[in-house]
This record gives C-alpha cells, structure tokens and sequence, in this order.
C-alpha cells in the first residue's frame, strides 16, 4: 500500500509547468539547431534525441531538487527510497515486467492488425524508425542512453511518483490511476502505442502501490525499454 506523500498541489503544478516550459524551449531549440539558420548544424536525428532527453527527462531530473525542497522533504521519504530492502523491491519490478513483457508486447501487436484492418496509417516510434535507418552504435548508444536509463527515472518520477499520489491524496484513487495512464500513453505521441502504454502504466502503477519504493517501477519501465531496444537494434524487422 502506497504511503502518504508530501506533495502539494499547487507546488506541484508550478514544477509541471516549468517542465513544460523548459520543454517547449528545447523543443524551439532543437528545431532552430537542425535549420539552416543555425551556426553549427546537428544531424536531425540526433538533435531530436538528445534535446527531447534534456528538455524533458533533464528538466524532470533538474528541477526536482527545488520540489523537494519546496516540501521540506527528501527523495527517501517523497519516493519510497528510504524504505528497507530495498532490491527487493527491485527485483519485484524485474520479475514483473518479465512476466507481463508478452502481454504488452502483444497488446502493440493487436494494435498495428487493427489499425491496419481499419485501413489507417501506422507509424512506429521515432527512435524505432531512427535505429532502422541508421544502425550503429553511435545513435544506438544515444537512444539506448535516453530509453532506458533517463526516461524510466525521470518518467517514473513525473506519472507514478508525483501525479499519481497527488491526485489520489485528494480523494480520488480511480481518476489517479486512469488519468495518469492515459497520460503516459499519450504524451509518446504514437496512437499504436496508446493501448499497449496504457496496460504498461497501470502495471507500473500496481508494481509501485504494491512496494511503496518508486525504484520497482523505475526498474520495471528500464526492462520494458531494454528489451523493445535490442529487439529493434538486433532485429531490424521486429
């Protein structure tokens, strides 16, 4: 049962907006960065991964220290990181997301064969379509570095640690749950993924409520990535 979080709201909708701000600027940056007006040229591919990876997933991470002092409260405390045994719950989220990693898998499966059936345009994600079209390990390790160390923690961080339990203290543990993974499956910006993220977002949230330690989930969401990473970097047509 997930314990009582310090979390204000009003607090914490100022952090959400200077998460977004900061990502919109990186965002405007990226897009001026791959112009032709720009000093120095970045390759569209890799200025789109990396500055996504800093102007969200870093924004996240950088502006959390203010949050948790606005709180008075420490990450031990706001995400569980205190709590003893602590690879326990570790290895829950491991043995968790092995476990439910077909169902997923095959939920994006049973998305593409009905979005196909209905005759509508399926694309996959940005960094998929990056690795197969440009294999290698200099934007594999860029990608690899941005899936699955930066944006399970600070993901995690944003839906299940701080949205979920600030909603839910408020008194309403259902819209908590379905609100915030709607959100995660939205915010990935591909519909084919929408109801596979959905399911993935609901088990991270159960996987968190079950450990009371935002590590299980961080854990379980980096397994989820590795294996969708070396799926597409060692099989190109998967």
């Amino acid at each position: 049962m997930l314990s009582e979080k310090p979390w204000r709201m009003d607090i914490v909708l100022q952090y959400l907006l200077l998460v977004m701000a900061g990502f919109c600027g990186g965002m405007l940056l990226v897009a001026w960065f791959t112009s032709e007006h720009a000093p120095i040229r970045v390759p569209e591919d890799y200025a789109t991964i990396i500055g996504g990876t800093l102007s969200f997933h870093g924004v996240v991470l950088a502006l959390l220290p203010w949050l948790l002092r606005e709180h008075g409260a420490g990450a031990g405390l706001a995400f569980g990181f205190s709590t003893p045994r602590m690879w326990r719950a570790a290895g829950f989220g491991l043995l968790i997301g092995v476990i439910t990693l077909p169902l997923i898998v095959g939920l994006g499966e049973l998305s593409a064969m009905i979005f196909q059936l209905l005759g509508m345009k399926t694309e996959l994600q940005a960094p998929v379509q990056m690795l197969q079209k440009q294999p290698g390990w200099p934007l594999g390790a860029t990608i690899f570095f941005a899936a699955v160390i930066m944006a399970p923690i600070a993901e995690e961080i944003v839906f299940r640690g701080i949205l979920y339990p600030s909603v839910k203290q408020l008194g309403f543990p259902r819209t908590a749950l379905w609100t915030t993974s709607l959100l995660f499956a939205v915010i990935h910006s591909n519909r084919m993924t929408v109801l596979p993220f959905t399911v993935l977002a609901l088990l991270l949230t159960y996987v968190y409520e079950r450990t009371n330690n935002l590590l299980s989930s961080i854990v379980m969401h980096s397994c989820f990535n590795l294996v969708n990473f070396l799926r597409v970097a060692l099989l190109p047509g998967a």
